[in-house]
């Protein structure tokens, strides 16, 4: 009886971590920004057009979000956070960068009306002018 009540309770636990884990990997595919130390790092699938305009500039703090010259930044998907000091990301096809650093790649520019799907720039943000990244 004792064996039983063990291997059900395994099941359950198993049952529960797997749930868990897909749970986590829900949350982080269906977030528009990833944060750390009070900084937002927008983030956003590619697009299926509009998006192959050259993108240069300096990476920028802009209120709580990072950016790119003096437009925020709607950066690839799979983008991480390295270190919050120097504020450091890991941008897919890019590798690390930092603010001050420059950025080369694609992307394309957009109104604070006329967002990406699911893209919303917090308040303390100035979204006057937003551009998707992604490396070339």
């Amino acid at each position: 009886m004792a064996r039983m009540f063990a291997a059900r309770r395994r099941a359950g636990t198993v049952l529960l971590t797997a749930v868990a884990a897909v749970s986590l990997a829900s949350c982080r595919d269906s977030a528009n920004f990833v944060m750390a130390d009070g900084t937002y790092v927008l983030l956003a699938q590619p697009g299926d057009g509009g998006d192959a305009a050259e993108i240069s500039g300096t990476v920028t703090l802009i209120g709580s979000c990072l950016g790119i010259d003096d437009a925020i930044a709607i950066w690839p998907a799979e983008t991480t956070i390295v270190d919050a000091d120097p504020f450091t990301i890991q941008v897919p096809d890019v590798g690390e960068v930092s603010v001050g650093d420059t950025v080369d790649g694609a992307g394309g520019g957009f109104s604070p009306d006329d967002l990406p799907d699911g893209v919303v720039v917090p308040d303390d943000c100035d979204a006057s002018s937003v551009v998707t990244f992604r490396g070339e």
